[in-house]
């Protein structure tokens, strides 16, 4: 499981993350966790809080200490290296050891040896993502001591035969599908989970050590009584929702999501984000009741001869252009599209490759960079021009991303720029990283804030380039683009409007 830290900070996060911490550590889970990577720092820099920058560390327990009548949750963590450890609150020298009970203070470890404390909120502040690896999912019970089963298969993705695509491809139900039975019994208590799936896609064998993953997501549908056995129809999924709201997809090797599913019968489909997609994959399904899981795949239903995969070319209608066709049908409201309609189309639509969605006031910039009318919405042709440009930046983003750790640094930023054919200075990149990063603290661009921002460079420099042919005199680009960028645009016009 992976969990993000600093910047997840809603409502009940803290409680819900320490209640798994104590879980995870009662079931002898192995937890990781990394502080962030500061892109104009060399790896493994100090900071001044004692932390090392982009590096890894293990958590080896957690405890609470009453200090002046207060519980203080406290997190143990290891450096790898033996030493260099965090000299803020609750470390080792800290005086907050001294405001507690002597058995309390039995737990801190004087020693130089790499092993220190810190509060919660301080480890949810310095610290990135938090990694929980464990034989058994029984540490996100409430019984730590229940020991799920599990049913494991194999299968594949077969393009023209077991490779149907997501929901929006009409030949979704051509994906692989496995039935399973929830018991009245054993109904989960409200809020507890009660199946967890994991679905890992093999690595081509040929290309094991540079095969980038492919977008793999499950959806899970609950089967109506009296529904016939086997396999499922497109007419099914066209007339039954998703379990969850919203399909998602990652470019993982593996992905998990839990549930808590009432009793009934169900059926799980794993999929990828396109239909002509080619992978091996194994399912895990862990459940806390016995039950039969039954394949229903493409051996026991086709019986047509596989054909290869087809790759859309210039001649034929791109896949883009139909999802955008069904995507906006789906959202619009009298064809046009709105602020908080785009939204809810991205952040159910678009592949995770990042841990943050599209904010309102992304959206509402997009609409304005496309909307034509500035009527405040968009239009099909205006989304279908979006939806095609979101596809070249995500793939641009991707291939930008050399560290693979779903942002940009200045230097990854300074090769998609160039990429895309803008040739900047580092004075000029780091000027326009501090105008559109994510953070405050640490300049860098996840995927759903690149594209926004590449939307407003592909705009600036197609004005740039109308001036230099219009005009007599011509200014620099560089100089161009961050004087666009530090002054108040149409979209930052529109979004204080329509606000």
């Amino acid at each position: 499981m992976i969990y993000e830290l600093k910047d997840a900070h809603t409502a009940g996060h803290d409680d819900k993350l320490w209640l798994t911490l104590e879980r995870a550590t009662t079931s002898h889970a192995m937890i990781c966790c990394g502080t962030a990577w500061k892109g104009d720092m060399l790896l493994n820099t100090v900071s001044r809080t004692g932390l090392v920058d982009g590096h890894a560390y293990t958590i080896t327990g957690v405890t609470k200490v009453n200090c002046f009548g207060c519980d203080v949750k406290l997190v143990r963590l290891m450096n790898p290296w033996g030493k260099q450890e965090w000299s803020g609150k609750w470390s080792d020298k800290s005086s907050e050891w001294n405001r507690v009970s002597v058995e309390d203070q039995k737990k801190r470890n004087k020693r130089e040896d790499g092993e220190f404390w810190m509060d919660l909120e301080d480890f949810c502040y310095y610290f990135q993502m938090l990694f929980i690896c464990g034989e058994n999912p029984s540490f996100i019970d409430r019984n730590v001591d229940c020991r799920w089963k599990y049913q494991i298969y194999q299968g594949s993705w077969v393009a023209g035969k077991s490779s149907g695509g997501d929901l929006n491809d009409y030949t979704f139900d051509q994906n692989p599908q496995y039935r399973i039975q929830v018991a009245e019994e054993v109904e989960a208590e409200k809020g507890e989970r009660n199946v967890l799936f994991s679905l890992m896609q093999k690595p081509q064998r040929s290309r094991r050590s540079r095969s980038r993953f492919l977008p793999i997501g499950l959806s899970i549908f609950k089967v109506p009584p009296g529904t016939p056995e086997g396999h499922l129809e497109g007419v099914f999924f066209k007339n039954n929702k998703t379990v969850k709201d919203g399909q998602m997809y990652y470019y993982e090797r593996e992905m998990t999501e839990f549930y808590n599913l009432e009793p009934g019968e169900y059926v799980v489909v794993p999929s990828t984000m396109r239909a002509y997609m080619n992978a091996d994959f194994v399912l895990t399904v862990y459940f806390k009741f016995d039950t039969d899981l039954s394949p229903h795949d493409e051996d026991g239903h086709h019986n047509h001869t596989p054909v290869s995969p087809t790759i859309p070319t210039d001649k034929e209608e791109e896949p883009m252009e139909k999802d955008a066709t069904i995507l906006f049908e789906r959202y619009a409201r009298q064809d046009k599209l709105n602020a908080r309609q785009l939204q809810k189309l991205l952040n159910g639509n678009f592949p995770r490759g990042t841990w943050h969605n599209f904010s309102l006031d992304s959206c509402r910039s997009l609409i304005a960079l496309m909307d034509k009318t500035r009527k405040m919405k968009m239009n099909i042709s205006e989304f279908s021009a979006l939806w095609k440009k979101i596809d070249e930046f995500k793939n641009l983003f991707q291939s930008s991303d050399t560290n693979r750790n779903r942002y940009l640094n200045k230097y990854e930023l300074k090769k998609a720029l160039s990429a895309a054919g803008m040739e900047l200075s580092d004075e000029t990149v780091d000027l326009l990283m501090y105008r559109y990063s994510d953070s405050a603290i640490m300049p860098y661009l996840s995927l759903n804030g690149f594209i926004p921002f590449m939307m407003r460079m592909d705009r600036m420099l197609s004005e740039h380039h109308g001036n230099s042919n219009d005009a007599v005199i011509c200014v620099p680009l560089e100089g161009f683009l961050i004087k666009q960028s530090f002054v108040v645009s149409s979209a930052d016009v529109f979004n204080e409007n329509s606000g």
